[in-house]
């Protein structure tokens, strides 16, 4: 009986010896490690600034040569493609059954490109300021709580309409669905939404919700979806 109940407590003690430093360890990651980064992946924290600023910079100097392979070749890199007047002048892939066929789920690289549509329709005077409000350019918009949001806020996540990460995941559900028709309606998405809960541009919170009202601004602006802007 006394080996029974000194197993027991033994097996007891591991255990929470083990949870107990575990939570040391990730509190070690997190402060020492990640520092103040851990707010930005959990998209929290300040508003991003506009630009970064790299101080030490080396530029390369005319007729020079740099050889890119290591890059191209790190282990991590799925694909490396150069394009120079339009045309791709270079393109390599690191795994045997990936090609330029081969189609990939960008995740959040989606929100580049969408940045790069609002960026695009800027330069071509379709966006007269990016501190121009949303529902200026867009209908739908103009009829949801994103009405009032400007562009820049919108695309630097400070819109105000997510309090945190805790329902993206329901909300990318959502949006991946598809009807019988193969098509959902983002808009109606958007437009559920009734709640604010922070004034636009005091707080960046990495959400989806903010890149789908601009890829719907994109779309109505110019009538076509930002994968074939």
């Amino acid at each position: 009986m006394k080996l029974k109940t000194t197993l027991l407590v033994i097996l007891i003690s591991t255990i929470a010896i083990n949870t107990a430093y575990a939570k040391i360890a990730n509190k070690y990651y997190e402060r020492k490690l990640m520092d103040t980064d851990v707010d930005a992946m959990n998209g929290e924290g300040d508003t991003p600034v506009s630009e970064f600023i790299n101080h030490n910079r080396t530029d390369p100097k005319y007729g020079e040569r740099y050889d890119f392979k290591r890059f191209v070749d790190y282990e991590e890199n799925l694909t490396s493609v150069v394009m120079k007047d339009g045309k791709i002048i270079f393109e390599q892939y690191n795994k045997e059954d990936i090609d330029s066929h081969f189609h990939i789920n960008p995740m959040s690289m989606t929100k580049t490109l969408v940045g790069s549509a609002v960026g695009l329709a800027l330069c071509n005077g379709d966006i007269k300021s990016l501190d121009d409000t949303v529902g200026l350019y867009s209908k739908s918009l103009s009829n949801s709580v994103y009405n009032n949001v400007t562009i820049r806020n919108l695309l630097r996540m400070a819109s105000g309409v997510n309090k945190n990460r805790d329902n993206e995941k329901e909300y990318n559900r959502m949006i991946r669905n598809r009807r019988d028709s193969g098509l959902n309606d983002q808009v109606e998405i958007i437009q559920s939404i009734q709640d604010r809960h922070s004034e636009q541009g005091k707080v960046s919170i990495y959400h989806t919700l903010d890149v789908t009202a601009a890829s719907i601004l994109i779309s109505e602006l110019t009538g076509k979806s930002v994968s074939k802007k």
